[in-house]
């Protein structure tokens, strides 16, 4: 946040056509993410002097998009004993999913899509007309 170490996440952030891609973070559930970006956040408020250039940004996309990653990667170096580069990598790739679990998962996407459709084609359709008497 000082700008003493590079981070390719800050300069994807700078960048004028980026675009930024949602990917799992080994977190548990929602609630942890919340308590780690909330974490990192406060670390950001109470800095004494962040980089200029982090000074006018939007702080929410900041949190999410850099500050986030960067912490989960320093994570995954220091519970997994890898150096900086290896945790990204490992980062980037995402969370090991077993094969049953991946087949259980797309199996309960596919039901929802079509149960979806479904819906949609109901309301699409326009209500017959009963025959009057």
């Amino acid at each position: 946040m000082q700008g003493r170490k590079p981070s390719r996440w800050l300069k994807a952030f700078f960048k004028e056509h980026r675009y930024f891609v949602c990917m799992e973070t080994y977190l548990e559930d929602e609630d942890q993410l919340f308590i780690v970006a909330r974490y990192v956040q406060r670390l950001y408020e109470h800095m004494k002097e962040p980089m200029l250039a982090l000074r006018t940004v939007d702080k929410v996309r900041l949190v999410m998009e850099v500050l986030l990653p960067e912490a989960v990667i320093c994570s995954i170096s220091a519970l997994e004993g890898l150096d900086y580069q290896s945790a990204e990598k490992k980062f980037l790739s995402g969370p090991y999913v077993c094969p049953h679990e991946r087949k259980v998962l797309d199996s309960v996407i596919r039901r929802r899509r079509k149960r979806s459709r479904a819906n949609k084609e109901l309301l699409c359709t326009p209500p017959k007309s009963e025959p009057t008497p």
